[in-house]
């Protein structure tokens, strides 16, 4: 639900309550009684940023989640608002949106999601569960945060303790929209219905006999569009109907069924527009409040008669508060059509055509002049682009050119490198050569050098021994001369 719209509902005494938040994040509440105005305005507590209420057997439940990343749960009896803490809330760089509360099976069920802070594109889908005592908390699913949309999901429960969720993720060039469903205690796998292009998204469920029906509203290239997808529940097969499509934005769009009809409504420059559907088409969206001048306002209206029906709705307000009900839309709605067809011939209604038609192509000439200056804006971001890249083709350019005359230095000292490299190995080739020849040489003057050492020891002991002789020699020489004399 959209929680930046006041709460309202009836009490079991038909009192209208309308619970709210301030420009200062205080939740605030409001009573008309009988006498048809309200009352001064009450605080029920400060530094709120989110909430959501459930009536149960005429008692007022409500949850809501505060600036210091607390869940906290009051009610009130004998005229006096009771309260506590749930839970704590995960803090670290997150921050909480869009709270909705359920009540199923005597317990509370709470979802909402974990926006990452500081520009990441990560959310967590959240579901928590508790008892008055306990609290069980599930991650449904991990979503992709988008500038294109701002509300990202949508709860409703069924009997039997079935809880569906419906929610958008970013994927790429569209929002994937997708379901999960709660049953026996556990979320089942998501799963993809389709995608949304376009900006500016909102989408609303709404569950008929059979049947699950969802508008979504899209901005594409100027244009607004509202269509319908109607999705079979048993077999899922999906069927699209085209609502609206004009340059004027329908704000705050809702589905509504009523007597079995399906209407769609929206707000545009505060005259409430509706559309019917009928024999497999929707009939041309018609103003059902031309006399109104008093602005509308939206807002999350509770049915305390069916648990967790909580739904849009649109009301006056000044001194009271009048709630524009789907019944009362519907019925304007086929009075305005019956109206219409029964004056389709009227020249006045001509007339009127002719200036709604008028105002059409002034609209379209507008649009036109817009799309114009923003194609020229293009074409000078264009021209400006184009220059930048021929500048960087020149710059390109020269740097190549100093590449290449860099590359032909490299490659004639490589050549004179591989040529010197050429030389030198031929040098060394000669010199290993001539190392080869002295090598030789050494080796035959080595072993010349060896026989001239052997023929010179060979010499020279028979030298000596020629010497010893002689001394011999001479000593017998001596020693005769000497024997002579004697004689």
């Amino acid at each position: 639900m959209e929680n930046n719209y006041p709460w309202v509902f009836i009490s079991s005494d038909n009192n209208m309550w309308k619970v709210y938040l301030n420009s200062s994040s205080e939740l605030m509440y409001k009573i008309i009684y009988e006498n048809g105005k309200w009352t001064e305005e009450k605080l029920i507590d400060t530094n709120v940023v989110e909430f959501s209420i459930c009536v149960q057997d005429q008692t007022i439940h409500i949850v809501y989640a505060n600036k210091k990343y607390e869940l906290r749960y009051c009610t009130r009896k004998d005229e006096k608002w009771f309260g506590e803490k749930i839970c704590d809330i995960q803090k670290n760089n997150f921050e909480i949106q869009t709270l909705k509360a359920l009540i199923s099976q005597d317990k509370m069920h709470l979802f909402y999601l974990l926006k990452s802070k500081g520009g990441s594109k990560r959310g967590i889908l959240r579901h928590c569960i508790w008892d008055g005592k306990k609290v069980k908390q599930y991650n449904i699913q991990y979503i992709v945060l988008s500038d294109r949309i701002k509300t990202y999901y949508q709860v409703y429960a069924e009997e039997k303790n079935l809880i569906k969720i419906f929610f958008a993720s970013n994927n790429k060039d569209e929002l994937s929209l997708g379901y999960s469903e709660y049953k026996d205690g556990l979320w089942t796998d998501s799963k993809r219905l389709y995608g949304i292009h376009g900006s500016n998204v909102t989408f609303k469920v709404l569950k008929t006999h059979y049947t699950i029906n969802i508008i979504n509203k899209m901005k594409e290239n100027f244009t607004y569009s509202l269509e319908h997808v109607c999705i079979e529940e048993d077999t899922m097969n999906m069927k699209s109907y085209k609502i609206y499509e004009g340059k004027e934005e329908p704000v705050e769009p809702i589905i509504f069924s009523v007597d079995g009809i399906l209407f769609t409504s929206w707000l545009k420059e505060n005259n409430v527009f509706c559309s019917k559907y009928n024999l497999d088409k929707w009939e041309t969206p018609i103003e059902i409040n031309k006399d109104l001048k008093e602005p509308i306002n939206a807002y999350v209206f509770l049915n305390n008669k069916k648990l967790n029906d909580a739904y849009i709705v649109y009301g006056i307000e000044n001194t009271s508060l009048k709630i524009i009900s789907f019944k009362e839309i519907s019925k304007n709605t086929v009075k305005a059509l019956s109206k219409e067809k029964s004056d389709m011939s009227n020249y006045d209604e001509y007339v009127e055509k002719l200036k709604q038609k008028s105002k059409n192509i002034y609209y379209e000439n507008n649009i036109l002049k817009e799309k114009i200056d923003f194609l020229n804006k293009e074409i000078k971001e264009k021209k400006l682009s184009i220059n930048e890249y021929e500048n960087r083709l020149i710059k390109i350019g020269g740097e190549k050119k100093i590449l290449k005359e860099n590359y032909d230095f490299f490659i004639q000292v490589k050549k004179n490198i591989q040529k010197e490299l050429e030389n030198t190995k031929e040098q060394l080739e000669n010199y290993k050569l001539f190392i080869n020849k002295l090598q030789n040489s050494l080796d035959k003057k080595e072993k010349n050098n060896n026989r001239l050492k052997q023929e010179i020891t060979y010499l020279m002991n028979e030298n000596l021994k020629v010497k010893q002789e002689l001394k011999l020699e001479k000593n017998k020489s001596i020693v005769d001369k000497l024997f002579k004399k004697k004689e």
